[in-house]
């Protein structure tokens, strides 16, 4: 049984005010057996938290984190700042999941396929069809899956619950119908999976926008699903267009 965290990277998915600097937009899923998540993932960050804050309850941030925002300008001294970050990168390593993520260039779309809309929805497709493919290799396509998402609010929610219908209902890839269920998790809820989301998406986006992998991506870069060959691109990175 496997669980699925889906999370964004970047601002504006409706395309209405598109950063010329940064235009680019990620969808990232982390992918998880239920048995490790509750036996392994969640203690391990858990402990983690507490090892470092004295509690749990503090929500990890990918870009917050890497660009010393608060709360953790508060907390940590540059240097002690960095030593978390490595600290962290070398958890990840170490926990058990792999990831998929789907990064969006807004202005190509734009310039190329003036009919998309709405890059959030289109991001969440490519995932869902390379988490079909993750079940297709181990048979495991026709049981129901649960992916679990970070509520946006309302009308955003609405829009998405929709959409994913859409795809799951043979409007794919694969043109098949995927029995995957959708679980809207509210921000109070400080979700592991979704924190482990945020971790991962941010430097995968940002990979993909500058061509570097600093020190995030390459605590998780083993993590993104790949072929035999170890080529992620089209496997656990999808650039589009």
């Amino acid at each position: 049984m496997y669980l699925a965290f889906i999370d964004e990277s970047g601002d504006d998915p409706k395309l209405k005010n598109i950063n010329k600097d940064n235009p680019y937009f990620a969808i990232g899923m982390v992918i998880v057996r239920v048995d490790e998540y509750f036996d392994t993932v969640c203690p391990e960050i858990q402990r983690f938290k507490y090892d470092y804050f004295g509690h749990s309850e503090i929500v990890f941030h990918g870009h917050k984190i890497a660009k010393g925002l608060e709360p953790y300008n508060l907390i940590f001294s540059e240097e002690e700042r960095f030593e978390f970050i490595d600290s962290l990168g070398k958890l990840l390593q170490k926990l058990p999941f792999q990831t998929i993520a789907s990064v969006i260039d807004k202005q190509e779309i734009k310039l190329k396929y003036p009919d998309v809309h709405n890059v959030y929805d289109l991001g969440v497709k490519f995932c869902l069809e390379r988490f079909y493919n993750v079940l297709s290799e181990q048979g495991l396509t026709t049981e129901e899956r649960t992916v679990i998402f970070e509520s946006r609010g309302a009308k955003d929610d609405e829009e998405l619950k929709k959409a994913f219908d859409v795809i799951c209902d043979f409007e794919n890839y694969h043109n098949v119908k995927y029995h995957f269920r959708r679980y809207f998790s509210p921000k109070s809820a400080n979700s592991i999976g979704l924190q482990l989301a945020d971790l991962v998406t941010y430097p995968i986006r940002r990979f993909v926008a500058t061509g570097r992998e600093d020190k995030a991506f390459q605590a998780i870069k083993s993590k993104i699903r790949s072929n035999d060959d170890g080529n992620v691109w089209g496997y656990g990175i999808k650039k589009f267009p």
